[in-house]
């Protein structure tokens, strides 16, 4: 009896513990995932933040105005 306890209380712990993964955000939410998106132009900055880091890169846009992007990782 106390083995098959032990054995509902380690499933019941495994199960719980994927919770947090499951309710991380999905990058569909942010980011149109199906348009590819090309920049170039100089790293300006990288910020090593828990949780993502984050790049922003200094470009111009089509009118040649300064523009910075920002990349979360």
């Amino acid at each position: 009896m106390q083995a098959s306890f032990a054995r509902i209380l380690v499933a019941a712990g495994v199960l719980l513990a994927t919770v947090p993964a499951v309710a991380h955000h999905s990058a569909a939410v942010a980011y149109d995932i199906d348009k590819t998106v090309t920049v170039k132009g100089v790293i300006s900055e990288v910020r090593w933040v828990n949780p993502h880091t984050w790049i922003f890169v200094d470009t111009k846009d089509a009118d040649g105005k300064d523009v910075k992007w920002g990349f979360e990782g």
